[in-house]
């Protein structure tokens, strides 16, 4: 709902990962908080050309990797917008049903990282996905698509089957949570 709400208001987050959700308290239906605007960016036009953010987590289009194929419009101006926190939240998906970095390399460069993230190719073959739902991963695939133009949007992520399919299962958890905010006041 966070990233919704940015993306509503023309805010693209930059640096959406793990670390930047936090629970307010540990106990059962806590309110979930997106954390770290340090990098967040207005958006009055289109795109955004600043190199930030944290590899592990960013879209092929943000300048870690400075290739047009990876970032142009169709006049070939590079930049980046929405789509680079739409990359992001797959990859959170990724660690979460999984527990592993879709494009996790042995030693932890960066660089290494972002080529295997150009690729984008995803490993649903490996244990950890076994009992992952098909609609859970074609998701992830959709926001991991390296081409930022064909990468789900927040709203077409809200239809997605995996989430739309269980909207009422999750608006009653969304109420348990807001139930829960109020009495922590």
């Amino acid at each position: 709902m966070a990233l919704k709400y940015l993306h509503g208001q023309n805010i693209i987050h930059r640096d959406l990962k793990l670390d930047n959700i936090l629970l307010k308290t540990p106990e059962p239906y806590s309110k979930i908080l997106l954390t770290d605007f340090g990098t967040a960016k207005s958006l009055p036009i289109s795109r955004t050309y600043t190199v930030i953010g944290t590899p592990e987590y960013s879209a092929p289009e943000v300048g870690f990797r400075n290739d047009i194929n990876y970032c142009s419009n169709e006049n070939g101006n590079k930049g980046y917008g929405k789509p680079c926190d739409m990359w992001s939240l797959g990859i959170i998906l990724h660690i979460m049903l999984s527990g592993i970095s879709p494009f996790y390399v042995e030693d932890g460069d960066p660089f290494k990282i972002v080529e295997a993230s150009k690729k984008g190719k995803l490993n649903f073959h490996l244990p950890q996905w076994q009992h992952i739902n098909d609609h859970a991963k074609d998701l992830i695939s959709k926001l991991l698509s390296v081409n930022h133009y064909k990468r789900l949007t927040i709203n077409q992520a809200f239809l997605h089957p995996w989430i739309s399919g269980h909207a009422e299962f999750l608006s009653s958890i969304y109420q348990k949570i807001l139930d829960n905010d109020q009495d922590s006041f």
